[in-house]
């Protein structure tokens, strides 16, 4: 209403329909390559992105019982395959043959890498205090209560976490690495349509797991 904009709120009832419309013309869109760009490489980036953060959801338990892959390693197995996400942003700058897409790309897998390993760090202290790496033992070892969760004893840690979770999914003020108005979407500049889609379907895929993994690991599942 404030940007008197006619189509949010006049789309199906109130307006309901219209993130289904966005998605579907979004999709259609036509995928544009650049001129000089690598034709293999640009188009491969964003399944290299979306593939680890969603194989890294294998490990996640719904429930005490419900999880794909039971594994005891299933901690070192998540913060791997997230970190393998970093591939694809680096590509996708590069294969555009683009100096400035490539030097933004670089930043932002550098963000990425420098909280991943903050993020390593503090979850150690889980690590001993549950004295497992499996997902689904370490729901298990907090559920004597809210005092039982190890936001509690591990609270420095606690917000060392959370910070660096901020600044995996590049929210503000860690956005730094897709300040749009000053570096035009940064490493996914030249994506359209479904391909450009997929991108952000990542971040958003991987903001989810990093939620799931802070209730997993600090709040006995309960968050």
């Amino acid at each position: 209403a404030m940007q008197i904009r006619v189509g949010p709120s006049r789309v199906g009832p109130l307006g309901l329909i219209q993130p289904f419309a966005d998605v579907v013309k979004l999709l259609l869109k036509e995928i544009l390559l650049p001129t000089n760009s690598n034709r293999y490489l640009f188009l491969l980036a964003p399944i290299i992105a979306l593939t680890p953060a969603f194989a890294a959801w294998a490990v996640v338990p719904f429930n005490d019982f419900m999880v794909l892959a039971d594994v005891d390693d299933g901690l070192i197995y998540v913060l791997a395959l997230t970190s393998l996400g970093d591939y694809g942003v680096i590509i996708a700058g590069w294969s555009y043959n683009s100096k400035y897409a490539f030097l933004v790309a670089m930043r932002a897998a550098a963000q990425k890498v420098s909280y991943e390993i903050a993020m390593g760090f503090s979850l150690v202290g889980v690590l001993i205090l549950a004295g497992t790496m499996n997902l689904r033992e370490i729901v298990l070892a907090q559920q004597g209560g809210i005092f039982d969760w190890y936001w509690l004893p591990l609270l420095p840690l606690f917000v060392i976490y959370m910070i660096s979770g901020v600044a995996e999914t590049k929210r503000a003020p860690f956005d730094q690495a897709v300040g749009e108005s000053v570096i035009v979407a940064v490493f996914h500049v030249e994506y359209s349509g479904s391909s450009f889609a997929v991108f952000f379907l990542v971040e958003y895929a991987i903001m989810i797991l990093i939620s799931g993994l802070t209730a997993i690991l600090f709040a006995g599942g309960w968050l």
